[in-house]
């Protein structure tokens, strides 16, 4: 499951593989999240193998292609951001013109740049897994969210790490 995130890939927000042969077909969660690449597909599939490719469960997310709504989704299917995948959600939104302004990509700064972007209070608002409705900096998300790890506006200081996740 993926909250309130943001990826800027440059060749691909997901590595989808395959289960193996008895295993259930993993699902990916995601939701109030921005998904950019810069010059490939969003999703790399590998090996469908016996189960098939991984289900995508995605809904009030932002997918933004590179440059162009032509551009493919991901690399198994005819899927563009013009005629998004069969797991679009009833509330994502495809294609350029979702193109969000933030502080600085560069600096992996994600914060919203301004407060009338396509991310900003387009989320839904989630009560689950707890903490979820506080952004990276503690601010308590409004009803409805802004999509990404933060609200909207500036701020001084650098990132912090986030305090809800772990590697393990």
């Amino acid at each position: 499951e993926l909250y309130h995130s943001a990826g800027r890939a440059s060749s691909a927000n997901f590595h989808a593989f395959s289960s193996y042969s008895g295993w259930p077909k993993p699902t990916l969660k995601l939701r109030n999240s921005y998904f950019s690449t810069s010059g490939s597909v969003q999703i790399q599939y590998y090996n469908p193998g016996p189960n098939g490719y991984p289900v995508f469960d995605s809904n009030y997310n932002l997918w933004v292609p590179g440059s162009a709504n032509s551009e493919k989704v991901d690399n198994a299917t005819a899927a563009t951001y013009a005629s998004p995948p069969s797991w679009k959600g009833a509330n994502d939104k495809f294609g350029t013109t979702y193109t969000q302004a933030f502080i600085s990509i560069a600096t992996d700064n994600y914060r919203l740049a301004d407060n009338t972007g396509p991310a900003n209070n387009v989320g839904t608002y989630l009560t689950a897994p707890a903490g979820v409705n506080v952004d990276r900096n503690g601010v308590a998300r409004s009803n409805p969210p802004d999509i990404g790890p933060f609200g909207s506006g500036t701020s001084s200081g650098s990132l912090s790490a986030p305090t809800n996740l772990r590697v393990l």
